[in-house]
């Protein structure tokens, strides 16, 4: 072989006879072969590649510029390093290592594409090529300008504007099929990569391969094969054929013709990724990607993976929903149908629309406008049954979702299963197993019957007919969620609530909600279950007393009436007769309505029961052998039974209470009640009264406050009130315990004086008597004698020129408040005149209270308290620190005004040492004076002088004056007054939201007025008339009070001022003078 190379310039090599190899490098070069097969390599130029005879090649093989060629052997033009090169006598065109282009002529070509993805292009042919490919680049061509063609190494072919044939069966050529109604015969192992443009004809995909898809804008898919075929569509509207086999026809969007062929075959739509289908194979229209599709030979119909409708034809059709939530449509059916369910979504059915068919992962099913059956034992399928008289035999571990339309006929479900709820608009419910089962209703009418077993049939809302049959049957309401709770009336059959028009027919229990609930007993043995909530039987019907024995607070049971054979259960309140019932209760809190009648209750053991009679509703008993018990309202008697000590309680009506053997304790409350003591050492105590005190006077019988009318048998203590109570014995040995509140025992009644000493047995009318917590002794109309013990004792003299000793302890007081006439007392003095106290002669008396009449009393050179009581009373303390009030003794008055009633213009002075001293609330006119000391003083409406020292002044109700004097003065205002504070640096603390008026010297010390009415300063507005200073809270002003907080009288008047200001969050002004 000779090799000959030209240079860079313009060459013309001309070759032997023999097999040459010519390059001709750079330059325009005239390469010319000669005899033999040669291979002309031009390289750069617009080279003449002249092959002579032989079979040469035009050869691109040493192209380095990354590009390629695009050798169009049709019109002479030529790209890359071929651009201007032409060719004589060439049979092969070999191509670059990079991709290139060889456009065919008529001529009979090798195209040898070499390396890179090389394409012959057939586009121009005047007619129709047929190219057979042996493997994925390598075949031969038949027809128009493939004529004779041979090609190698070539991965892509494009076709012609005509009907072109492909056959291909080897490897993974790349075909653009142009116009034309081209034909790919895909057999073996091909792969190809086809392409058709849009309008680009009606092109068709023949294989024998299992497995084909349609390439986009290629219209057909036929199977040529003998065995299973799967075909998948485009988007386009497609042909797709099955062979003999069982195939699988995946049209995919566009309107698709699927023909089966023999075989079992499906049409698919798993591929769907835009949504689910529904295929009508009724009328043929379809939605999805199915829309417009029509199937022939096809026997099974398979869903996407999203929810699929299927509406089945007359024929026999297998309905496979694949993934989501897919149903079967039986409704257009001109028959009833009957499903048998293998499982939750698999199933055959008969008759109708349904014979022959199978349901695979089918979740849902609708049946017809007739009386279908659906048969299910496994699994969760959705049943919508439609019109007429339904039957769901729902077995085994099924567990459907059905649905009913309303009016959609009589449906039934039928079960063995031991639990079944009717779904909404099924109106039958009945149980076909043998052992014990629970049945729920839904909100309509149903009829629930169950077997042999003991049941428990619940039926909801509606008027239903609950049949329980043999067997412990149970009614039970517990699902109502309403709130209202049911009545169930078994008397007169008239129910509320969700049981409203409900029947019952062998049912043993009835069982309530969680609510609040009422059975009406009948005469029939019932058991009552009143289940959650606050529930009632009633037996106000019955026509003979009952019996009733709890054995805890809601359960128990009954005998006699209507009560006869009954058993309670979680039953908070029971509803006697009219006649004489007895309740017998020993654990827990049972409500009773004892009803008419004389009712006893039994109330033992750790029973609490709460207890309703009403009014003149008989004589009614609580019999107890408990240690403590309390009638109920409207009961009449207690009777303790125990062999113990009792605490018995009353009402506020008349009663009767009974103690035992033992040391007993009675608390009558309200009412004319008699207390029977019975053995022991038995007490009627009056504790429980709080607001009023009570007066037992055992010598006439005749008792006030809550002792009214009350009789006394085998009674040997009496304990008063939370209040002042007076006690008057018998003269014989009486026990007395005043218990809280200022107590008297009284002996006004007696016809002779008295002594009455407390450090000695008690002697005379005393003789005897056991006092506890008595803080007062009153003594007769005559001459008495009283010595006081070691306590701060009280003694009323009374009439007669009496002798009081107060004894050892401190604050003994001698009290005229039973005087008629005005007195004069001098403790210091030793003087006792004027109405009771004319005669009397006190000795270590510490305290003394004055009567309702203008009195004088003087305290002495120690620390006294004196109570001037009503009038307008001239009160002196003397020396010591004093505790004087205006009006008179009550718990109130140790801590600020007490004593209502008429105006009291009292004179209080306080004397030397630290006083407390109070007004009376109603204390217009009265004046008080602390002198000498640091005094404290209250005062409602009268004017207070704290005089020397460093006092403490505190006006609380309405036009009250406070005169500091002179000390460092604290003067608080509350309400509405005045305060002047004096010499001394003073301190004012204003509490009112009223406006108050506030002068001061100015002259001595730094005085402060704390607002504690106003919260900070940003709040203080501060106005003036030029005489006076206005302190406002713009709080106050903004919500529309204009009256001012603080009147700072006189500010302006010389050097009348008050040194600082303080709000209530401690920010602290100055206001200039």
């Amino acid at each position: 072989m000779a090799v000959i190379n030209g240079t860079s310039g313009a060459d013309t090599l001309i070759g032997t006879a023999g097999d040459d190899q010519i390059r001709g490098l750079a330059g325009d070069d005239i390469l010319n072969g000669g005899d033999g097969n040669d291979l002309l390599i031009g390289g750069t130029g617009a080279d003449q590649l002249i092959g002579g005879a032989g079979i040469d090649t035009a050869s691109y093989e040493d192209d380095v510029s990354g590009n390629g060629v695009t050798l169009n052997l049709k019109t002479g033009e030529h790209t890359g390093i071929a651009k201007g090169d032409t060719f004589s006598s060439i049979e092969i065109f070999k191509g670059t290592a990079y991709s290139d282009v060889f456009v065919a002529s008529a001529s009979a070509e090798t195209f040898d594409g070499s390396g890179g993805f090389d394409r012959v292009d057939y586009s121009t042919s005047a007619q129709a090529i047929n190219i057979t490919m042996t493997n994925a680049t390598s075949g031969t061509g038949v027809g128009g300008d493939a004529q004779g063609d041979v090609l190698t190494n070539m991965e892509v072919i494009t076709g012609t504007a005509y009907n072109d044939v492909f056959n291909l069966s080897l490897g993974t050529t790349t075909i653009y099929g142009g116009q034309g109604n081209d034909v790919y015969v895909v057999n073996g192992t091909a792969a190809p990569s086809l392409f058709e443009y849009a309008g680009g004809g009606d092109d068709e995909i023949r294989t024998n391969q299992s497995r084909m898809t349609l390439a986009a804008e290629i219209e057909r898919l036929t199977y040529t094969g003998s065995g299973n075929f799967t075909g998948y569509g485009n988007t386009g509207d497609n042909i797709i054929i099955g062979g003999a086999g069982n195939d699988l026809l995946i049209g995919g969007a566009g309107a698709d013709q699927l023909i089966g062929g023999a075989g079992t075959d499906t049409a698919s739509y798993e591929d769907s990724v835009s949504g689910g289908v529904t295929l009508n194979l009724k009328t043929g229209e379809h939605t999805g990607i199915a829309k417009g599709d029509t199937f022939s030979g096809i026997e099974v119909f398979k869903g996407t993976a999203y929810s699929d409708v299927f509406v089945a034809s007359a024929s026999a059709e297998t309905f496979d929903g694949s993934g989501g939530f897919d149903r079967v449509d039986y409704s257009t059916s001109a028959q009833a149908i009957n499903i048998t369910m293998s499982n939750a979504t698999s199933g055959t059915g008969v008759g109708g629309d349904a014979q022959g068919d199978v349901l695979t992962n089918m979740e849902v099913i609708t049946g017809t406008a007739y009386n279908d059956v659906f048969n299910l034992s496994l699994g969760t399928t959705t049943i919508y049954g439609g019109q007429g008289n339904d039957v769901y035999v729902v077995n085994g571990t099924a567990a459907p979702s059905l649905f009913e339309y309303a009016g959609g006929g009589d449906d039934e479900i039928r079960t063995n299963q031991s639990r079944m709820t009717l779904a909404t608009e099924i109106e039958r419910l009945t149980y076909t197993g043998s052992g014990n089962f629970t049945g729920y209703g839904n909100a309509g009418n149903n009829i629930i019957a169950g077997g042999a077993g003991n049941d428990l049939l619940i039926g909801g809302a509606g008027a239903d007919q609950l049949i329980g049959g043999a067997g412990i049957d149970t009614a039970s309401y517990e699902d109502d969620v309403s709130g209202n709770g049911v009545t169930l009336n078994l008397k007169t059959g008239e129910h509320t609530g969700i049981a409203k028009g409900d029947t019952f027919s062998g049912i043993e229990i009835f069982k309530g909600t969680a609510y609040s609930d009422v059975f009406v007993a009948s005469a029939s043995a019932e058991t009552f279950d009143g289940s959650g909530g606050f529930d009632r039987v009633d037996y106000s019907t019955s026509a003979q007393a009952i019996n009733i024995t709890m054995t805890n607070a809601t359960s128990g049971t009954g005998v006699g009436g209507d009560a006869q054979g009954d058993v309670l259960t979680n039953m908070e309140v029971i509803t006697g007769t009219a006649y004489n019932d007895v309740f017998n209760l020993s654990l827990g809190t049972t409500t009773i309505y004892g009803g008419q009648g004389n009712d006893v209750y039994v109330v033992n053991g750790t029973a609490a029961p709460s207890l309703f009679e009403y009014a003149g509703g008989g004589d009614d008993e609580i019999r107890t052998n408990q240690s403590q018990m309390s009638l109920a309202a409207e009961i009449e008697r207690l009777t303790y039974t125990g062999t113990g000590n009792f605490t018995g309680y009353g009402n506020a009506i008349d009663n009767v209470i009974t103690g035992g053997a033992g040391n007993d304790i009675f608390l009558g409350g309200d009412g004319g009640d008699t207390f029977n003591g019975g053995d022991g050492i038995d007490t009627v105590s009056y504790n429980d009264s709080r607001i009023t005190g009570v007066t037992i006077n055992l010598k006439t019988g005749v008792h006030t406050g809550i002792a009214k009318g009350d009789v006394f048998n085998s009674i040997e203590k009496f304990v008063g009130s939370m209040q002042d109570d007076i006690f008057v014995g018998t003269g014989a040995a009486d026990n007395f315990d005043g218990g809280a509140g200022r107590d008297t025992v009284s002996f006004a009644l007696e016809d002779s004086a008295i002594t009455l000493d407390l450090t000695k047995p008690f002697t005379g009318a005393a003789a005897g008597d056991t006092y506890t917590s008595i803080e007062v002794f009153e003594g007769t109309a005559f001459n008495d004698t009283f010595i006081g013990g070691a306590g701060a004792d009280t003694f009323i003299g009374g009439g007669g020129a009496d002798f009081i000793d107060g004894g050892a302890g401190l604050n003994d007081m001698a009290s005229y408040t039973t005087s008629s006439a005005a007195v004069q007392l001098d403790l210091q003095a030793g003087t006792a005149n004027g109405g009771d106290a004319t005669g009397d002669v006190l000795v270590n008396i510490e305290s003394l209270h004055g009567s309702e009449f203008d009195d004088t009393l003087a305290g002495s050179s120690g620390s006294n308290q004196l109570y001037g009581g009503g009038g307008n009373d001239w009160v002196y303390g003397g020396d010591g620190d004093d505790f004087i009030v205006g009006g008179k003794y009550e718990p109130a008055s140790l801590n600020g005004p007490s004593h209502d009633g008429p105006a009291e213009a009292d004179q209080l002075f306080g004397g030397n040492g630290n006083d407390t001293i109070l007004s009376a609330n109603n204390d217009t006119g009265t004046v008080i004076h602390g002198d000498a000391g640091d005094d404290s003083i209250t005062v409602y409406h009268g004017t207070a002088y704290g005089d020397e020292g460093n006092d403490k002044l505190t006006g609380t109700g309405s036009d009250y004056q406070l005169f500091g004097g002179a000390g460092a003065d604290q003067l608080t205002l509350s309400g509405s007054g005045y305060a002047y504070g004096g010499e001394g640096g003073d301190t004012y603390i204003v509490l009112s939201t009223s406006t108050v008026l506030i002068k001061d010297d100015g002259l001595t010390g730094n005085d402060l007025v704390k607002l504690q009415n106003i919260q900070s300063f940003q709040d203080v507005v501060i106005k003036t008339d030029g005489t006076s200073s206005y302190i406002f809270s713009a709080a106050a002003l903004n919500a529309g009070n204009e009256h001012p907080a603080v009147v700072l009288q006189d500010w302006y008047a010389g050097s009348s001022t008050i040194e600082s200001f303080q709000t209530a969050n401690g920010d602290t002004f100055t206001i200039p003078a």
